[in-house]
């Protein structure tokens, strides 16, 4: 018999191992190992530990942005080499700008998309993650926020003559609040943000209770289990379509009159197929970075 110091409910106990009693008042619980190894591997730890679970947070959230910006960066690298991004300069010069650009705004929307449903999954009672669609409008609010960081960061990092030529600002010497007053472009990520946040919220939403079946299940099989996520993130992702095409007309109808003479179709599909990239590697990063805390966390046993 050995004594964990963690009051775990039975649900967050790995493989092998089964609760006999829990005592609140002592954070303590007794449980009985019939697998055991040397170590025991368990889920982010209740409320009585913020610090510990802070740390878990930001470990799952790094694994999170490193998914995103391996999945959208080559497809934007892509996109670009054929001129279907609205943030480049010429076609075929492209492919390292999308390339840049791809990681930029995989941190940014990884970090804000990310931290938010991490957060919502692990900030209440209850067992993590946290199940519930509200985490679609986590998401929404998360994705918007990412947007308007994205769409200042190339209003302010871009001169005045490249924000011409790719026509946020009407001339290289009009001021950078045309792209908000005038031509409206800045809106163009906050628009996509938000929609490609609430549809990777609702994905996640829908793969939570998936998640902890199959983490219990496979909780030494990291490979198989990132591949299995990733195939059922992509099976759930055609949700997906529906808010970006919404995204592709909401852009339309916010984008000045004169402002549509140049913006082509095949650039506002390809802003959203980087997003759709980025959400598969996102919603997979997410899950695998809270199996790997699942999995690697050791803690030690001491004999009652």
């Amino acid at each position: 018999m050995y004594v964990l110091r963690e009051c775990l409910g039975e649900e967050l106990l790995p493989r092998g191992v089964r609760r006999l009693n829990c005592r609140p008042a002592l954070k303590t619980t007794d449980i009985e190992i019939t697998e055991h190894s040397g170590a025991l591997p368990v889920q982010l730890r209740s409320r009585a530990d913020p610090g510990q679970r802070a740390l878990g947070l930001l470990v799952a959230l790094i694994v999170g942005v490193v998914a995103t910006a391996t999945t959208a960066a080559p497809a934007r690298a892509v996109i670009a080499l054929f001129g279907g991004t609205m943030t480049q300069v010429a076609t075929g010069v492209g492919v390292f700008q999308g390339l840049f650009h791809g990681f930029v705004g995989a941190i940014v929307w990884a970090i804000t998309i990310g931290g938010g449903i991490l957060v919502w999954w692990y900030g209440g009672e209850g067992p993590p993650p946290r199940s519930g669609y509200a985490a679609a409008v986590v998401g929404w609010i998360s994705g918007l926020v990412g947007g308007v960081v994205v769409g200042a960061a190339v209003v302010l990092v871009y001169s005045e003559a490249t924000l011409a030529s790719t026509h946020w600002i009407t001339t290289s010497q009009g001021h950078l609040t045309d792209a908000i007053t005038k031509t409206r472009m800045f809106f163009i990520f906050p628009v996509y943000g938000s929609a490609i946040g609430g549809g990777v919220g609702w994905i996640t939403a829908r793969m939570v209770p998936w998640w902890r079946a199959r983490a219990m299940r496979e909780s030494d099989r990291l490979p198989r289990f990132i591949l299995d996520t990733f195939l059922r993130a992509f099976s759930t992702s055609w949700v997906l379509l529906f808010p970006l095409a919404a995204a592709i007309f909401a852009v339309l109808t916010v984008l000045s009159e004169k402002q549509l003479e140049h913006v082509e179709m095949w650039k506002l599909i390809g802003e959203a197929l980087t997003l759709y990239f980025g959400a598969l590697g996102l919603i997979t990063g997410l899950f695998a970075g809270i199996f790997i805390l699942r999995s690697g966390i050791t803690i030690k046993l001491e004999d009652k």
